[in-house]
């Protein structure tokens, strides 16, 4: 090994990030193609099947524990989680959920899951 190319200390101290960080498990969710279902709905039952689906996520996540609302945006949520094995389980009851409740109202939704695993700002 070179020990010409290793960083000094002072080197690596100034690599540490200036804001405290993390490991945490993001979580994106949304329904799929939601615009198209919108407008094959109507206004008001999709602004009633998007509103179902926020109580789906938020009763969800509230029974989930260690979960937190970051962030919505139409149908879309941006949530965050300790554990990724919380939000694996949260996905899975999630969609359990809406699959069930949504479908027997008639409508077919799917609701798209993302996990993301990584290191965020604090």
């Amino acid at each position: 090994m070179d020990t010409q190319s290793a960083p000094s200390r002072e080197q690596a101290a100034g690599l540490r990030p200036r804001h405290p960080t993390g490991l945490a498990a993001l979580l994106f969710t949304d329904i799929v193609d939601s615009t198209a279902l919108m407008q094959r709905l109507g206004n008001q039952a999709g602004a009633t099947l998007i509103q179902r689906h926020h109580e789906l996520v938020r009763k969800t996540l509230a029974e989930s524990g260690d979960g937190e609302e970051i962030e919505t945006a139409g149908d879309s949520f941006l949530l965050v989680f300790a554990k990724p094995s919380e939000a694996v389980r949260f996905s899975l009851l999630l969609q359990s959920r809406i699959r069930r409740s949504l479908q027997e109202q008639g409508v077919a939704v799917q609701n798209r899951i993302v996990i993301y695993l990584g290191e965020i700002v604090i």
